[in-house]
């Protein structure tokens, strides 16, 4: 049986909210989503759901192990009437009237002949209240069940997986035991916890049962017969498990295999292991292009997210299992209503986006109705479910179009990239440090580092800075590092010994970068570790008044705006740049001006975005891009290789500061 209805009158936030649940045309539920802010009522909403739930498990067993028949989950109290009413009303509904059940609850703040004075007539679930009714003056719950619920009840899973992991609600009776473990299967006592916490630790010691019972019961043995000259044998060797528990291992691995498969697509399969003797736990294993590799030597391994998931889903096989007394032949076979509050905690969005609405579709016949903070995994799920999917904006109970999000997907595209990026740049790093012994150089332009060894390459041939044996990163379009991403990295490779001096290069023209980064102004850098330093470069005598210091900065604004002979263009300052277009459209042509704006002199940069839109009278284009000039210089193009590389001699002054130390 699934949610068919839920309804909040003046309920804590909410004034009226229903809450309608829909469903496919063969039955099946679609998601619905719980989105808001802190305080909206998403956490209410579930917890009058879970009540109901409750209350239909007390109907079916003698003893349940989360509260005692003659308690209720909620405290039903005052403090979570609205503010300015006078009553809350709930109202869940499970099935329908033929087969199902529902529950009503009612709080007033008065007395029940001084409510009807104010709401005569007044009805609940199409029953008047009357004077009368003595023992429900104030507050009530009615739990009304309809036709045969047994079969149903008994079948289906019904699960709560509650924000909290240490810590009781306020809306908890503190007398409820949820975290109550029933050992022993007793008739009449339920085995089946609907409020789930401390999920990892437990679903941690069933898959090992799983795992060691498929072991020793359920794997074949076949007789492979052996024929000598003279002698008829029969070799054994292992076959296939067969059996429920490999039944089960089986879904739990396809679960398993998208969730390390999302981060890493190389990954075609996994299965479960068995670690050593001594601290037996469930090791991973991979399988890439055949080759079966361990992936992680026990899952406790893996990261407190993708555990987490893992765990939430493995509860939902694990309970259809204790609920039908086997396990499911497929997760299609898997019924009933499943409540998550605020599902995103501990997740990447990357995650929350991606894997999660895919690991949700593999439960067709489930209802999650789930509580959000995260609009990344609102559009994931919009995005796999299309129009199958109810989105309801609390507290208004409002269903919400799935297009609002969209809005989130350049965030998202673009938070991504930049994580693709670093996870680029720091591998980079730590292949370039594991290949050689030398001190590395690392800087935040993928130009810089020609810069520097093309200048150091020729004051060691006048006979300077002879000792300084150095590598630089020597790395281009494929990574975009930045200054904040270089800075993420220095701080990183700061905590973890490298046994290899680093030293991280800035550029001077972030306020932040260099209080963070430079050190002091006697030693020109800072020192983060044993290894790992860092400086911003060091302010040229014909500089001092400029705050934009990039490397480019070290030569002079002539040899800066230096034409290369074989193409006729050359860098601009974005001094010289003016950026123009027609009377009330968009400016988007670029023309040189006349003179260099003044004005801009000392907070000027190098102009290195869509040079070829920067084209003189003629329509020709006449810049190139910083990686341009930088190849001349590297390359000792004439006339580039003429340039003075004088102001470069404090940085590496600097580097040998840092290296003889």
């Amino acid at each position: 049986m699934y949610v068919t209805k839920l309804i909040l009158t003046n309920l804590g936030p909410v004034e009226n909210a229903v809450i309608q649940p829909l469903f496919h045309e063969d039955g099946r539920p679609k998601p619905i989503i719980l989105v808001g802010r802190n305080g909206s009522g998403k956490s209410l909403a579930l917890s009058v759901i879970v009540d109901a739930m409750l209350e239909s498990q007390k109907k079916l067993w003698e003893k349940i192990p989360e509260l005692e028949h003659n308690q209720f989950l909620r405290l039903m109290t005052g403090r979570y009437i609205k503010s300015g009413s006078d009553y809350s009303l709930t109202e869940v509904s499970f099935g329908d009237k033929t087969i199902g059940f529902s529950q009503v609850e009612f709080v007033s703040s008065m007395k029940r002949k001084d409510f009807l004075l104010k709401y005569p007539g007044f009805a609940i679930d199409g029953t008047v209240l009357n004077e009368e009714d003595s023992d429900r003056d104030r507050f009530f719950k009615d739990f009304k069940a309809y036709g045969e619920t047994k079969p149903e009840l008994m079948k289906d899973i019904y699960l709560y997986f509650p924000y909290f992991r240490y810590e009781s609600p306020s809306w908890l009776n503190d007398v409820v035991a949820p975290e109550l473990d029933v050992k022993s299967h007793i008739t009449g006592v339920s085995a089946h916890r609907t409020i789930q916490t401390g999920i990892v630790g437990e679903i941690n010691r069933w898959l090992l049962d799983l795992v060691l019972d498929r072991e020793i019961y359920e794997k074949q043995i076949v007789a492979l017969p052996l024929e000598g000259a003279d002698v008829k044998l029969n070799v054994h060797i292992p076959g296939k498990y067969i059996g429920p528990n490999a039944t089960t291992v089986s879904l739990i691995q396809s679960i398993l295999t998208e969730i390390l498969s999302s981060k890493d697509s190389s990954i075609q399969n996994v299965r479960f292991g068995i670690s050593k003797k001594g601290s037996r736990s469930i090791a991973v294993h991979a399988i890439r292009n055949g080759i079966d590799t361990q992936e992680v030597p026990g899952l406790s391994q893996m990261s407190s997210g993708e555990l987490m998931i893992l765990s939430l889903f493995c509860t939902i096989i694990r309970f259809f299992d204790i609920r039908n007394g086997r396990p499911p032949e497929t997760l299609e076979e898997i019924r009933g209503v499943v409540l998550v509050d605020e599902i995103d905690l501990h997740l990447h969005i990357g995650l929350q986006k991606d894997l999660l609405p895919k690991i949700i579709s593999m439960f067709p016949n489930v209802q999650f109705i789930i509580s959000n903070h995260s609009p990344f995994f609102n559009m994931g799920m919009a995005e796999k479910n299309g129009d199958d999917l109810s989105i309801v904006d609390m507290p208004r109970g409002i269903p919400i179009d799935a297009t609002s999000f969209s809005e989130f997907q350049t965030g998202y595209d673009a938070f991504i990239g930049v994580d693709q990026q670093y996870k680029l740049g720091y591998e980079k790093i730590l292949k370039k440090l594991n290949g050689a012994s030398r001190p590395l150089i690392i800087t935040e332009g993928k130009t810089d580092w020609m810069h520097f060894k093309a200048a150091l390459s020729v004051l060691k041939s006048e006979g300077l800075f002879e000792s300084l044996d150095i590598d630089f990163l020597e790395y281009g379009e494929e990574i975009e590092m930045g200054d904040a991403r270089l800075a993420s990295m220095c701080k990183h490779f700061a905590d973890v010994p490298q046994g290899r001096s680093t030293i991280f290069v800035f550029d001077r023209d972030n306020p932040q970068i260099i209080k963070d980064m430079a050190g002091d102004q006697a030693s020109k850098h800072k020192k983060w570790s044993k290894d790992v330093a860092s400086m911003c470069i060091p302010i040229p005598p014909h500089r001092t008044q400029y705050t934009n210091v990039s490397v480019e900065f070290l030569y002079t604004d002539d040899e800066i705006r230096t034409v290369d002979a074989k193409s006729g263009k050359r860098l601009f300052f974005d001094n010289e740049i003016e950026e123009y277009g027609l009377p009330k459209k968009r400016k988007d042509k670029l023309r040189i001006l006349k003179q260099a704006d003044q004005d801009e002199e000392f907070t000027k940069k190098i102009f290195d975005t869509q040079c070829e839109r920067i084209k003189d009278e003629n329509g020709v284009a006449v810049a190139h891009s910083k990686t341009v000039f930088a190849t001349n210089i590297l390359n000792k193009e004439e006339p580039f290789k003429e340039f003075s590389r004088d102001h470069f001699k404090e940085v590496f002054a600097v580097w040998e500061n840092i290296l003889s130390k």
